[in-house]
């Protein structure tokens, strides 16, 4: 097996004044670029969230720009970058009069029901729901009836890779997310199924929070699924 990942997060793109920002990343991408010309590019590169800074649609137009310049650095195109929102990917005053998290199990349940709108996503999220769709036009698109992807394969030097997409992001709200995230034990259903037939050499699954930042009544279900 011969894989290299390139693995990067917590961007915060805003509007306004980008000096700061672009010191650094740009400083990353000569990085990478070098990192290539010395033949040890990445195969596929992860981003784990937090790709804006408020979840607002000004923001991501330099997540475009970056990202761009990135895949140019590597040699890759948008079909070998894969990404999830963090909390910084979720417009806080859009999340005003949504519940702040789920009480139990059941409602768990109730909620994740793929047939129910989730607004948690579709309004929290909608800035980066709209950027990912367009700048992974005809690739993939972000669900917004589930908190996962279905799970995708490439094929990287004759190792079969799937990737699976997972949602930490749509019930952040504050400094106090700890312990009130969920990404639903329903979401997850049939994944070990999808992946016994796929039959990869390896899964990767992303998620922007560490799985301790989920509810204690789901933390042992979800830590137990994706082991």
């Amino acid at each position: 097996m011969s894989l290299t990942w390139l693995h990067i997060s917590d961007f915060h793109f805003r509007a306004g004044d980008s000096y700061d920002r672009d010191v650094v990343l740009s400083a990353l991408i000569r990085s990478v670029r070098r990192f290539r010309e010395g033949g040890r590019a990445p195969d596929v590169i992860f981003a784990t969230g937090d790709i804006a800074y408020s979840g607002k649609d000004e923001e991501y137009a330099a997540a475009t720009e970056f990202f761009d310049a990135l895949l140019n650095a590597t040699g890759l195109d948008r079909s070998r970058l894969f990404l999830v929102p963090g909390n910084h990917d979720v417009n806080r005053d859009l999340g005003v009069g949504l519940a702040r998290t789920l009480e139990s199990k059941d409602h768990s349940d109730q909620y994740f029901n793929p047939a129910l709108p989730k607004n948690h996503v579709t309004q929290k999220q909608g800035a980066f729901v709209s950027w990912h769709n367009g700048y992974f036009d005809m690739i993939r698109s972000f669900p917004t009836t589930s908190t996962r992807n279905s799970v995708e394969y490439i094929n990287i030097n004759g190792t079969s890779v799937a990737v699976l997409l997972l949602n930490t992001a749509l019930f952040c709200q504050g400094d106090d997310d700890h312990g009130k995230l969920w990404i639903g034990r329903r979401c997850l259903h049939g994944v070990d199924s999808e992946l016994a037939q796929g039959k990869p050499d390896l899964t990767v699954a992303l998620c922007h929070h560490p799985l301790d930042w989920m509810h204690d009544d789901e933390r042992s279900n979800i830590r137990g699924v994706i082991a």
